[in-house]
């Protein structure tokens, strides 16, 4: 995911004020759907299954890295879709380009470039594929769609939205962006993810209520996280930056489950505030802290979720991943201990595992690992 190559983002508003305070941030009375999380009755995934997750990925082998060579270099690996199971399609949001790579290492495509013409995006944030139709948010409020014809993307269509997408997926004739709403464009700008028309890219909805924050200039900030759209259950998976649940939704928003992460420490916020001024929040890295980086599709039952854990207070110590496989049907969970833990899974495949290789190589590439 595009969160990748930027491990923290730190919020750095500021006031001047003669008496200016700073507080801690109440994050529980924020929390979104907080009934739901304090009722939630937490469970386990069965030892069995969970011996039989792990086995998935006990045995690999390396097969080849992407990224590092004269050929292709790669300014980041935010997000990567494959294509007909050989091809994967590479979105380098520090480059701003994405890149087509066959399964050997050679270069197949580039879809679109950087510029502000037809087909053309300045800030990419994420990429879609929908059968041989691959979307690609910018967050110039815009969403380019290409076609596949012969062994090249084309461009298709472009579409203004009233949306700064940070991430888009698909489910059926939707397309789901979760990102700032342009305020009072429609209703629901204070909503998460945005629905839209697949063919016309008209607004149909928003969903999903934001981390509550009103008032403070940090709202939208405090709502970033990572979510997936899951074709197997028609719903959609959903975290918060801050925050150590993870929720369940179905496409119109209906909450179906929360799961609360064990051992999961966020970032402090703190609030500057003070007379006649605008309140601030902050974050404030303290020790070790993590947040959600990475969904990744296991099979029908279960979803692949990935936090990064950042040792603040250990200079030299690299920040590490913890991998949980999640039961789609009803949030039950466990810790997958057979997955690396440098390693930020972008694809499980049938024979091979795709991997960012920003925690091995200290450098954004992509890695193929064989399943033995």
């Amino acid at each position: 995911m595009k969160f990748i190559s930027a491990l923290l983002i730190l919020l750095t508003y500021t006031s001047v004020s003669i008496a200016q305070t700073t507080i801690e941030h109440p994050e529980r009375e924020r929390t979104p759907y907080i009934e739901q999380v304090e009722s939630n009755n937490q469970r386990a995934i069965p030892t069995d299954i969970v011996s039989k997750l792990n086995s998935v990925f006990k045995n690999h082998s390396f097969r080849s890295e992407f990224g590092l060579t004269d050929k292709l270099v790669l300014g980041s690996v935010a997000e990567v879709e494959v294509y007909n199971s050989s091809e994967y399609i590479v979105l380098d949001d520090r480059g701003k380009m994405v890149t087509i790579i066959s399964e050997s290492g050679a270069i197949i495509d580039t879809v679109g470039r950087s510029g502000q013409g037809p087909g053309e995006y300045q800030s990419p944030s994420s990429i879609a594929l929908d059968g041989n139709d691959l979307y690609v948010s910018d967050r110039y409020y815009s969403l380019n769609k290409y076609t596949r014809k012969g062994k090249n993307f084309l461009q298709a269509e472009d579409f203004l939205i009233n949306v700064v997408p940070d991430q888009l997926c698909i489910l059926g004739n939707e397309i789901f962006i979760r990102g700032s709403a342009n305020k009072n464009e429609f209703e629901g700008d204070d909503k998460v993810i945005h629905v839209f028309d697949k063919e016309t890219l008209n607004h149909k909805r928003s969903i999903i209520d934001s981390y509550i924050a009103e008032g403070f200039v940090g709202k939208n900030e405090l709502s970033e996280g990572v979510f997936h759209c899951d074709k197997s259950t028609n719903s959609i998976f959903v975290s918060f930056n801050i925050l150590p649940h993870i929720y369940s939704f179905s496409v119109d928003g209906d909450l179906n489950w929360v799961a609360t992460l064990d051992k999961f420490k966020p970032l402090k916020i703190v609030e500057e505030v003070g007379p006649n001024i605008q309140p601030s929040v902050t974050y404030q890295p303290e020790g070790n802290w993590d947040r959600p980086i990475q969904f990744t599709d296991l099979n029908n039952n279960f979803v692949l979720f990935q936090k990064i854990t950042t040792y603040t207070d250990t200079p030299g110590k690299y920040p590490t991943i913890t991998t949980y496989a999640i039961n789609k049907s009803n949030g039950s969970f466990s810790t997958i201990n057979t997955v690396p833990d440098q390693w930020i899974l972008l694809a499980v495949q049938e024979s091979r595992f795709v991997v960012n290789g920003m925690l091995i190589n200290m450098a954004p590439t992509l890695n193929l690992y064989n399943r033995n």
